[in-house]
């Protein structure tokens, strides 16, 4: 079986390379191609150190009468979870109550 899957991916392969003669090589732009993961929280504490950190928020949904905070995901991002749920994330407290203030603006005007 995996002999079979390694011939089809050889075939797939050889035959996006070859082109009909006169076709012109396509380009691609890789850069437009980028898949994101993105990771939810419905936590405003932790979407607040995330956003303490560094980290971008990526979008705001709602989850009924709820707010879902999204980020992209990334390992670092994961990490700082971590650390958050383990009471070892580090802060800037003047940092942390703005962002707080931020957030939940956002979750009362949207």
């Amino acid at each position: 079986m995996t002999g079979f899957l390694i011939m089809l991916a050889e075939r797939i392969f050889l035959s996006a390379l070859t082109s009909p003669p006169g076709d012109e090589p396509m380009e691609t732009n890789y850069k437009t191609m980028k898949m994101t993961t993105e990771t939810t929280t419905q936590d405003i504490w932790l979407a607040a150190v995330a956003c303490q950190n560094g980290y971008e928020l990526f979008d705001l949904r709602k989850l009924g009468d709820r707010k879902l905070f999204v980020f992209e995901d990334s390992e670092a991002f994961q990490l700082l979870k971590r650390d958050y749920y383990w009471h070892q994330a580090k802060v800037d407290p003047l940092k942390f109550k703005k962002a707080i203030r931020e957030l939940k603006a956002l979750t009362i005007e949207g």
